[in-house]
């Protein structure tokens, strides 16, 4: 059972989160303003760099659509996001991280011991304001209006990223961005071509579809073509479904799995994911409506 903070009558994990919240909020000026003074323009794309389509075969990240004309906007406050879930998702893989960062820059690893809610916070605000989140997450350009697109870096799984972020902005009904719009996960990227694509997806279809004994499942496709003329959505379409196998049923209404197919220009995304329409299709806006009561409802 929780301890409880006799001021508030709240537990202290709950004050806690109140004030990190809180805190990040109020730095995300500062963190934005940090960050324009650095080598990076617009899509965090280096000065100097030939900008050109940034996405190749063999990357996990994250697809942002945004607002149009707010594409840089975007990028910062999601660097802002992922470095608020990041250290809770994946608190190992981000302190080795700020270690290593540390004794690169000479300076002495804090010891680990007990501290105050205070000096914890200032710590993890103080972290935001560098640039470490860049050794996690990569903007790189797409070319496109409204689409932003980062890529992860190994250990870090976009599904349960984007599920972990997703969920608990579901429970607090707080909208921490103005501009992110949608957040579709990438578990892997190919050569926008149906002999590649089907290559791609036999990998990825194989943990929820090929396994031994795996039951019948049921599933939708959710496939998206953004400015390529060469794939035909129908033959993509066909071609999924016919590599998830005959064992296994469509389901537009409520399947148990949705197998999300985005082509944008030369490279197609994927990724398997549930509870894409419990969570309005990973829509930022609808899911953080206060409007949408039902959404209240929504547990982890």
């Amino acid at each position: 059972m929780p301890s409880h903070d006799t001021d508030s009558g709240r537990s202290k994990e709950d004050r806690r989160r109140r004030q990190r919240k809180y805190i990040i909020a109020k730095e995300r000026t500062a963190y934005m303003a940090h960050r324009a003074q650095g080598t990076q323009d617009q899509a965090g794309v280096p000065k100097g760099r030939l900008i050109g389509f940034g996405i190749v075969p063999s990357q996990a990240g994250v697809l942002v659509t945004c607002i149009r004309t707010k594409e840089k906007r975007c990028t910062q406050e999601m660097l802002v996001l992922f470095a608020t879930y990041l250290p809770e998702l994946y608190p190992d893989l981000w302190a080795t991280a700020a270690e290593e960062e540390d004794q690169a820059e000479g300076k002495e690893a804090e010891p680990v011991g007990a501290v105050s809610l205070e000096e914890e916070i200032a710590r993890e605000v103080a972290e935001l304001k560098r640039p470490l989140i860049h050794r996690f997450f990569t903007p790189l350009p797409t070319l496109t209006e409204c689409m932003v697109f980062f890529q992860t870096a190994p250990g870090i799984d976009p599904v349960a990223l984007v599920n972990h972020v997703i969920r608990d902005l579901a429970k607090s009904q707080a909208k921490p961005t103005r501009f992110a719009n949608r957040l579709i996960p990438v578990t892997d990227t190919c050569l926008a071509s149906l002999p590649d694509i089907t290559k791609m997806a036999k990998s990825l279809l194989a943990p929820a579809f090929h396994q031994p004994d795996n039951p019948s499942r049921t599933f939708a496709i959710i496939p998206k073509i953004r400015n390529n003329q060469k794939v035909d959505r129908t033959a993509l379409i066909e071609t999924v479904a016919g590599l998830v196998g005959p064992a296994h049923t469509v389901n537009l209404e409520d399947p148990a799995y949705f197998i999300i197919v985005e082509v944008l220009k030369s490279v197609c995304m994927m990724s398997v994911v549930t509870d894409y329409y419990r969570y309005r299709k990973y829509n930022l806006f609808s899911l953080c409506d206060p409007s949408r009561k039902e959404e209240k409802a929504v547990e982890r």
